[in-house]
């Protein structure tokens, strides 16, 4: 996650390697934390499109893999929103507000395809 928060500075990442279970750098206590903070929020709305039960995710730099883990939905929704209920109240919500977004779309365009 390091070179995702610095792009401009990769180069100075590169070397960048988890070598430790916990602490707040290098392990995979920050990386996971940095998961929550960064890519469930994506992942929990993919998998509920996809009526998947969780998601394997792959620690690793540009060049080297460091391991995988297998995160249940239920884990993730609880670490970004609290509880499966909330969670299902933001995916209806953010839907709901899709789906009007794409009613405007097509009207707005609907002199255009005729």
């Amino acid at each position: 996650a390091v070179i995702r928060y610095d792009i401009k500075n990769y180069i100075d990442y590169l070397d960048y390697h988890i070598n430790r279970y916990r602490g707040s750098t290098c392990s995979y206590e920050r990386e996971y934390f940095d998961l929550i903070r960064g890519g469930f929020l994506k992942y929990i709305m993919q998998m509920k499109i996809g009526s998947m039960q969780g998601a394997a995710i792959a620690y690793h730099n540009t060049q080297r893999i460091f391991g995988f883990e297998y995160v249940k939905l239920d884990d993730m929704e609880k670490r970004v929103f609290g509880s499966k209920e909330f969670s299902d109240i933001i995916f209806s919500s953010s839907l709901s507000i899709l789906e009007r977004i794409l009613d405007f779309i097509i009207e707005d365009q609907r002199p255009n395809l005729t």
